[in-house]
Formats: structure tokens, sequence, C-alpha cells
């Protein structure tokens, strides 16, 4: 059938789909607009490309998001039900900016829960830092060791543990 053989030929823009990942995992939330915009104007200009290919790519896209969050050691319940509704719902949408205005609003809150997340991880980590230091306090313990044992920079990590404890490292 010629939808088959439009099937065949169209090639879909994959490299932005890493993108999406790659800029959640960084949680850059400008990068993350830019790139919706992107897809955007793929499917705007891509000959060939119908709202059936597009409905797939963003079904795609979502449903990888989704994965993303559910491989976290703890994950916001709350997005990921989110994403799983849009991908039920995903043949109701009939405009292809309604669906990109979707995806950035979805990126720009999942980016948040995870800066939150990321928030609280250092903050706990400055704390277990603290009491490592008072349980060692007789050893000889350096700013780079200390930091490198909790996976921040020692720049952060000096910053922070003054915010965290009101003591200088």
């Amino acid at each position: 059938t010629p939808e088959e053989a439009d099937q065949a030929i169209f090639k879909y823009p994959l490299h932005l789909q890493k993108k999406v990942l790659e800029l959640l995992v960084r949680n850059d939330q400008a990068g993350a607009t830019d790139v919706v915009r992107e897809i955007t104007q793929f499917f705007l200009q891509t000959e060939g490309a119908t709202l059936k290919h597009a409905r797939s790519f963003f079904l795609s896209v979502v449903s990888d998001i989704v994965k993303s969050l559910l491989s976290q050691h703890v994950f916001h319940e709350g997005m990921v039900d989110k994403g799983f509704e849009f991908c039920l719902k995903i043949d109701t949408y009939d405009d292809l900016q309604k669906m990109a205005d979707w995806l950035e609003r979805f990126l720009q809150e999942v980016i948040q829960v995870q800066e939150s997340a990321n928030q609280r991880d250092v903050y706990r980590n400055i704390l277990l830092a603290a009491e490592y230091i008072r349980e060692h306090y007789n050893e000889d313990i350096s700013l780079n060791s200390i930091s490198t044992r909790y996976f921040i920079t020692s720049s952060y990590f000096s910053s922070m543990f003054k915010e965290v404890t009101g003591e200088n490292f």
C-alpha cells in the first residue's frame, strides 16, 4: 500500500530523541526547550512527515523519558503517570504544536523534579560527610578526599558544607 511505502522511506529523527535523553540527564531546561523546537521544525519541514509519524515519534520519546524515570533510584510516580497518560491518549492529538507544547511542559516538570531530588541527595551527602568527619576527626581528612568520597566537586562541597552545617571545612 502507499502508506506502507511512505513508512519504509520515512526516517525518524533519532538523533533528536537521543538528544532529549542527554539533556534530561544534564537537567538542561533551555536545551530541552530548544530540542522540542527542533523536533517540531523537523516534522513541519520534512517531506513525507505526517501527523501519524509525529505521534509515533512523540510516543517513543515520552516512553523513553518514562523508562528513564523508572530507572532512577527514587522516581516521581506522578510524573511517570503523566507520561503514561500521554501515551494512552496519543491518538487524540490532532495537532503537532499541541504535542510539542505538552512535551516541553513535561520535560520542564521532569527536570524540576530531578533537580529537587539531586539537591536532596547533595544535602544528604553533606550530612553524611559531616558525620564521617566527626567519627574520624583524629584522621587526616582533606577537602579533596571527603568530596571525592561523596561524589561532589571540592569547591561545591566546600560551599554546601558551609551552607548545611554552618561551619567551614
